[in-house]
């Protein structure tokens, strides 16, 4: 069984503008970095700004001109599970921000 557009759209949607801006966050850059994270199959994206503060993400269609550092893309279902470090399939431009998402966005409920 795959994930359905809406449900992974809904459920980045909810890591980007939810969790993520939480203080206890551990998401950070000493250097100021803004990412994109763009659906290949929606008409969504998302611009996260971090920072040595919680992130700050804005939600955009996919046709709004966005200054950005990196991008991380891919479907909308391959978002959903990379961005919640469930898959793989997670498409970055930059190695490195992808290895530390992957350290830093870890979601526990305690």
């Amino acid at each position: 069984m795959g994930v359905s557009q809406a449900l992974a759209l809904d459920g980045i949607d909810e890591l980007l503008t939810g969790f993520l801006p939480r203080r206890s966050s551990r998401l950070r850059s000493e250097q100021p970095l803004r990412l994109a994270v763009r659906s290949a199959d929606a008409d969504l994206m998302w611009t996260v700004e971090v920072g040595e503060e919680p992130p700050v993400t804005t939600r955009h269609t996919s046709s709004t001109a966005v200054d950005t550092d990196v991008t991380l893309s891919g479907t909308s279902a391959q978002l959903y599970l990379g961005l919640w470090n469930r898959g793989e399939e997670l498409v970055a431009d930059d190695a490195e921000v992808l290895r530390q998402w992957r350290e830093a966005v870890q979601v526990s409920w305690s």
